[in-house]
């Protein structure tokens, strides 16, 4: 039986009661007393209220919150919101987690605006001012934590009385540190890229079948089409259309046996550029394949082949016209190599014989002629690295009988 409170003071607690199938539930108590004249207790009123629906309600959102919490901490994302007469800021476990403050800590907007970096405070306030206003608030900028710098991305609707004046802001804030770090580590690797095919004059692009489109081309790729960056991925027609009429079908057979054979091939040709300029460059494909085999995108790069082909075309007309002064040459001529050996005669009718050591191979040591008294020594000497020939030109001593 209910004896009353010690206290005789009114009070209330919570208890769970065992019912006669066994089972408990949660009941709210109260009692109040009943005094005389005196402010004696003469009795004692009680009320029980079933409250087992609350209870649950409450560990349901207790669970519920928990979840919330670990959610957030996993995926890096806190929760806050600003009473903006009071400039009073809630924030999420999360987001104090991530700003390294203790839960403890009042919070308004300007202490929040000290946390950001010095560098970006001027643009975050701003950019909430805007919002304030109405404006998108969708901001991402850097925090010092202890010696850490990281990045945070905020995002924010504003809520407006019937007069238009901003009640509360509720938003999200995500920690963006690691997708910043891989985005610098992505621009500095797309930076050494472009600067290693810039050197050596090499651009790298991607087809897709699907879309018959590019879905990459290198910088250096556009830079070698004399195209513009700025007007977007080129399509396929585009591309063809600098390239030499007389190397258009062999060019377009390679691009197709890529694709119809899922093999490997290579093309060199020329391209007229809208300068007028002519290049030859070097293309080479490579299939890429879906898991039944077939083709969906090829991948390769384009060599500028220009400054080699000239260099080629040089060198040649430079070997010719060294080979018209031998052979158009009165003397006897003799080319040796930088080990000693002949490399090379002229072909006149009377050409000088070499007299060297018993291995015909070997270096030489004297040459004679029919035209000469006596055999000429010879000393073959070359200096520095590479391929170096002694060019030597025999005069005739007298007249041969």
């Amino acid at each position: 039986m209910y004896i009353g409170s010690a206290s005789d003071l009114p009070h209330e607690f919570e208890a769970r009661i065992r019912r006669k199938d066994g089972a408990h539930r949660w009941f709210l108590f109260r009692d109040n007393p009943l005094r005389d004249e005196q402010g004696r207790v003469t009795r004692w009123y009680l009320s029980a209220t079933d409250i087992e629906d609350r209870k649950r309600a409450e560990d349901a959102l207790r669970e519920s919150e928990g979840n919330l919490n670990r959610a957030q901490e996993i995926a890096r994302i806190g929760s806050w919101h600003l009473d903006t007469a009071r400039n009073e800021l809630t924030w999420s476990n999360e987001v104090y987690r991530m700003f390294g403050r203790p839960r403890d800590e009042a919070l308004t907007y300007d202490a929040f605006l000290d946390m950001a970096y010095s560098e970006d405070r001027e643009r975050l306030n701003g950019a909430w001012a805007a919002a304030l206003q109405g404006a998108p608030y969708d901001i991402e900028h850097r925090i010092l934590v202890g010696d850490e710098l990281k990045w945070v991305r905020e995002r924010a609707e504003v809520e407006f009385d019937p007069q238009g004046n901003a009640v509360r802001g509720i938003g999200t804030v995500q920690d963006i540190t690691e997708r910043k770090r891989a985005e610098e580590a992505l621009r500095q690797s797309e930076a050494y890229l472009a600067e290693t095919q810039r050197l050596s004059h090499t651009g790298s692009w991607a087809f897709d079948l699907a879309s018959n489109k590019y879905i990459y081309v290198s910088e250096e790729c556009l830079r070698i089409f004399e195209m513009d960056a700025q007007e977007g991925l080129p399509n396929r027609e585009a591309v063809s259309r600098h390239i030499h009429p007389e190397d258009w079908d062999r060019v377009r057979e390679s691009f197709e046996r890529s694709l119809r054979e899922g093999v490997d091939t290579s093309t060199e040709f020329r391209i007229v550029l809208p300068s007028g300029t002519v290049k030859h460059v070097q293309a080479i494909r490579h299939p890429v394949k879906n898991d039944v085999g077939d083709v969906v995108e090829l991948v390769g790069t384009v060599i500028d082949m220009t400054e080699r082909k000239r260099a080629e075309e040089a060198l040649r007309l430079s070997n010719a016209y060294n080979r018209s002064l031998i052979e158009t040459s009165l003397d006897p001529l003799v080319t040796i190599g930088p080990d000693g050996k002949v490399t090379d005669v002229n072909a006149r009718p009377k050409r000088p014989r070499v007299a060297h050591t018993a291995n015909s191979s070997g270096p030489i040591s004297a040459i004679t002629s029919p035209s000469l008294h006596k055999p000429v020594p010879v000393t073959s000497r070359c200096s520095g690295k590479g391929w170096c020939e002694i060019i030597l030109w025999i005069s005739a001593i007298g007249t041969d009988t």
